[in-house]
């Protein structure tokens, strides 16, 4: 199976873009979920977009509760 979306979760509720097809819109309240900002894990994301890049992903995926 070939993986063709990479989905980034952008953790917390960071995002100001109020984008109108933003699917966290339409999935309500998620319990836990923060306005902290956390440190992204610099050497996770690289080994995933390294991965992402070797499986010939086509399509990356900004998403998190906005």
């Amino acid at each position: 199976m070939k993986i063709q979306t990479f989905s980034i979760v952008v953790g917390g509720k960071k995002c100001n873009a109020n984008c109108p097809y933003c699917v966290s819109k339409m999935t309500g309240e998620t319990e836990g979920c923060t306005d902290r900002i956390e440190d992204i894990n610099v050497r996770n994301f690289h080994k995933a977009c390294q991965f992402a890049k070797m499986s010939g992903v086509n399509t990356v995926l900004l998403t998190g509760k906005g």
